[in-house]
C-alpha cells in the first residue's frame, strides 16, 4: 500500500520543462545554402510565412511557439527532401511530434491560400 501510494505521489511531481535553442535557418545558411536545403529564396520563405501567418497561430501554446517563418522552413524541408520528421526536427532543434503538428499546421494554411492561386 505503501508503495502504490509513494509511486503514484512520485508520478505527480512535475518534472522542469526543457525548452531547446532552436536555429534559425534563415540566420545560419547563406542565399545558396538555403536554396538547395529549402528549395526557395529567402524573400519567397519569408513572403509565404507572411501569407500564411493566420493559419499557423498555435492553439493549445504548450510549450514555446515557433515563429511562423520557421513553422514554414520546417514543412518545406521536409516537402523538398521527404526524409524522416525526426531527422529534419533535429537540424532545428524540435522534436518529431512537433513536426508532424507543424508540418500538418502549415500544410493546412496552403490549402486555405490554394483559391488564391489557381
Amino acid at each position: 500500500m505503501a508503495a502504490a501510494a509513494h509511486h503514484r505521489n512520485r508520478r505527480l511531481i512535475r518534472r522542469e520543462r526543457i525548452f531547446r535553442d532552436r536555429q534559425n535557418p534563415l540566420d545560419i545558411f547563406d542565399d545558396v545554402e538555403l536554396y538547395e536545403k529549402f528549395r526557395f529564396r529567402r524573400n519567397h520563405i519569408l513572403q509565404v510565412s507572411e501569407e500564411v501567418e493566420p493559419y499557423l497561430l498555435q492553439n493549445g501554446l504548450r510549450g514555446g511557439l515557433l515563429p511562423p517563418h520557421l513553422q514554414v522552413c520546417l514543412a518545406l524541408r521536409f516537402f523538398a527532401t521527404g526524409t524522416f520528421q525526426n531527422a529534419i526536427g533535429e537540424m532545428i532543434g524540435v522534436s518529431q511530434p512537433t513536426m508532424s503538428r507543424t508540418v500538418k499546421r502549415v500544410m493546412d494554411g496552403f490549402i486555405q491560400l490554394l483559391p488564391n492561386y489557381i
